[in-house]
């Protein structure tokens, strides 16, 4: 049966410390996954590069995971960690170049707001919530405030959410695809 517990469940910060589908057109033209610009992307790639691939502070594909979702608030900064990231070493954190100090937040937060209304929709849909009085309870309840990033699961996150039947189970695919800070 159709419910909303734990279907958010707040992502991790490890690249904080450490440092769907594609985002954006000119994914197309290069072939790279990840939310933001072309110069965003290339960060994320360098991120991975430095914390799982060179100093094994993750798996490849968490911090993939968990990069990949963040827009970036801008191309310069992005630029400039790349190069950052390119020459650090593992002794010391490139907090600077993280995802936290990274990310456009203002995507991640209206993402997590229309999360919540397409999940109270859905309740709504099956005679379980009125959609006007759970959107706000619930962007509260998945501190909407603090998204920093949406994989790249969540376009079919909400896709399976407005197509889910009553008596379905919530879509494991929806579980953690808004990031939010702890």
């Amino acid at each position: 049966m159709l419910s909303r517990v734990g279907s958010l469940a707040v992502g991790a910060v490890a690249l904080a410390v450490l440092g769907c589908a594609p985002a954006a057109e000119d994914e197309e033209e290069t072939g790279a996954l990840g939310r933001g610009t072309a110069a965003c992307r290339e960060w994320q790639d360098a991120l991975c590069d430095w914390a799982a691939d060179q100093c094994a502070g993750m798996s490849r594909s968490a911090c993939d995971r968990q990069a990949q979702a963040v827009a970036c608030s801008s191309d310069a900064e992005a630029r400039a960690c790349t190069v950052i990231l390119r020459e650090a070493s593992c002794d010391e954190p490139e907090t600077e170049c993280g995802v936290l100090a990274m990310a456009d937040r203002d995507p991640a937060v209206q993402a997590c707001e229309e999360y919540a209304e397409v999940v109270c929709a859905a309740e709504e849909r099956c005679g379980t919530s009125v959609a006007s009085s759970c959107t706000g309870p619930l962007i509260g309840q998945l501190r909407c405030a603090d998204a920093y990033g949406v994989t790249l699961d969540y376009e079919a996150c909400l896709y399976r959410l407005e197509t889910l039947g009553c008596t379905d189970a919530f879509p494991s695919i929806c579980d953690t695809v808004v990031l939010v800070e702890e």
